[in-house]
């Protein structure tokens, strides 16, 4: 399946301001009059709320039934494992990127107990919804749409917080170099036990520590291949303080359901981003056949 051509596809952003910002990093759109697409959508450093008014749109997990195939929306804590998306006929998505702690303070639901799963908007956010998908089917604009979609998000979070460690604890692991004992330093670093840190996690993130940290490596060697696809595995595997290549591959592989080398090698044939996403950083959709 060749990917559609790029003018084909409209895409829309916001970058949200104030408050909200601290809980969602982009609010999007994606609609194209006629749009054939499959592929891997790779885990990102998002939980996500999606609203799906397209002809057909399905995606699951890995080897799980397709779900979500009607109008209507979702959400998904991060993911630690690919899942697969196909569109066919007339596209129409509209979506929120949300920070690794969003969801919980959203739905107010612990983000662990979504788990892998996409689960519909109207389980979790029961009545509220219909308002909100009739007012936005109603817009003239796909602009209008998301402002819309940013008046719900900002009355939903308004009064919200989250653990202030908490901010910290993603700084740090996220600059500092991986070594073993990390997520140990870092509960000595914030003096609270690291049961009180994985509940926090799990709560807010919908992870351990633990995993956190494994989807941060995973996310920075795919950062790191799409903007560099030739540096070789070797490079990839020290810069990214793996013991070795092994080790390297076999986290890959656990994340992405392909190698490292494979994700490459689709960036030096490909030399452009994917079709029709939203990401802020590497492509996390890899088109099938791309």
């Amino acid at each position: 399946m060749k990917p559609p051509k790029e003018e084909s596809v409209q895409m829309l952003s916001r970058q949200p301001t104030g408050a909200l910002s601290l809980f969602v990093d982009k609010i999007w759109s994606v609609q194209a009059d006629s749009l054939s697409l499959s592929g891997t959508n790779l885990p990102m450093l998002h939980s996500e709320l999606m609203f799906n008014f397209s002809e057909f749109f399905s995606i699951q997990s890995a080897g799980a039934q397709p779900a979500n195939t009607g109008h209507g929306c979702w959400l998904s804590t991060l993911q630690t494992a690919p899942s697969q998306s196909r569109t066919i006929g007339y596209h129409e998505t509209l979506g929120v990127l949300l920070k690794p702690w969003g969801l919980y303070p959203l739905t107010n639901v612990p983000a662990h107990e979504f788990g892998r799963l996409f689960v519909s908007g109207e389980a979790v956010f029961s009545a509220a919804i219909t308002p909100l998908t009739d007012a936005m089917q109603q817009a003239q604009s796909a602009a209008e749409k998301l402002i819309v979609l940013e008046k719900f998000l900002n009355a939903r979070y308004a009064h919200k917080d989250v653990p202030a460690y908490l901010y910290y604890a993603d700084a740090y692991l996220r600059r500092q170099p991986f070594r073993d004992g990390i997520v140990t330093e870092l509960c000595r670093h914030l003096r609270i036990s690291r049961k009180s840190l994985t509940e926090t996690f799990r709560k807010y993130l919908g992870l351990s520590p633990g995993q956190y940290v494994r989807l941060l490596r995973f996310r920075a060697a795919a950062d790191a291949i799409a903007t560099q696809p030739d540096l070789s595995l070797t490079d990839l595997t020290y810069r990214h303080d793996f013991f070795d290549q092994s080790h390297f591959i076999h986290l890959f592989r656990a994340f992405a359901d392909m190698t490292p080398g494979a994700y490459r090698s689709y960036f030096r044939t490909q030399r452009r981003a994917s079709f029709g996403l939203p990401e802020t950083t590497s492509p996390a959709f890899i088109p099938s056949g791309g």
